[in-house]
């Protein structure tokens, strides 16, 4: 099974491989992508040497060939890709979206997890607008992308109930879902892949759901208030 990663994200890139090597499983590839000028202006991706240089020791030690890429979606990256006859790539790409010759490199698609229950959820601060709309529920919705924003068909829907992880900060929150449930939910369509050959997944309707953009500086605060003051 010929899986890549690619991934703007080195050290959930790192834990991921530790998490698919518990089941047997090590890809063929990890392309390192650079941030967009606006996300590094703006401090939202993390691409700092010692990072990278980290994958690229671990890397190393399981011999997995690592690629530096400027844009994921140019010609020659399309290209490189192509050549690797891959069967399912995981991406940890979040200021890019990816175009339809670059999903179609891959025979299975491309698997991506979200952080927002799809399709009520989509684009971005999610978690911060189902808190801010008094969702009961929030989550990390695994979908196979497609060229929209987070209208690619659905393999899975984790919920958790806010009350159990409260009082807490946004930041907190979000790492929490991050580490327990946004790394783990990459796992079953790679483990259904490797059982089934196949992975299962259902098409969304577009009209259930809507796209959220960045919140504001103060409503974002106000958000984190919600959330500290919070009763279990």
């Amino acid at each position: 099974m010929n899986i890549v990663i690619v991934t703007q994200k080195p050290i959930q890139t790192i834990i991921l491989l530790y998490m698919l090597g518990s089941i047997d499983v090590f890809p063929k590839g990890v392309f390192s992508v650079s941030t967009t000028y606006n996300h590094k202006k703006l401090g939202l991706l993390n691409e700092e040497k010692e990072s990278l240089d980290t994958l690229k020791f671990q890397c190393s030690i399981l011999k997995i060939p690592l690629y530096f890429l400027d844009n994921v979606c140019s010609y020659n990256s399309i290209k490189l890709l192509q050549s690797l006859k891959i069967d399912l790539i995981l991406s940890f790409v979040t200021d890019t979206i990816l175009t339809g010759e670059f999903i179609e490199t891959s025979k299975h698609g491309v698997v991506s997890a979200h952080g927002g229950i799809l399709p009520k959820y989509r684009g971005v601060d999610c978690l911060r607008w189902a808190i801010l709309n008094g969702e009961e529920k929030i989550g990390v919705s695994t979908q196979l992308i497609d060229p929209g924003v987070d209208t690619g068909d659905i393999i899975d829907i984790f919920q958790i109930d806010l009350s159990s992880m409260v009082p807490c900060s946004i930041s907190d929150l979000d790492k929490k879902l991050y580490y327990k449930f946004k790394l783990e939910s990459y796992l079953h369509p790679v483990k259904q892949l490797k059982k089934t050959l196949k992975i299962n997944s259902k098409p969304q309707k577009n009209n259930d759901g809507k796209q959220y953009f960045s919140m504001h500086p103060q409503l974002k605060g106000f958000v984190d208030k919600i959330l500290m003051n919070k009763k279990i």
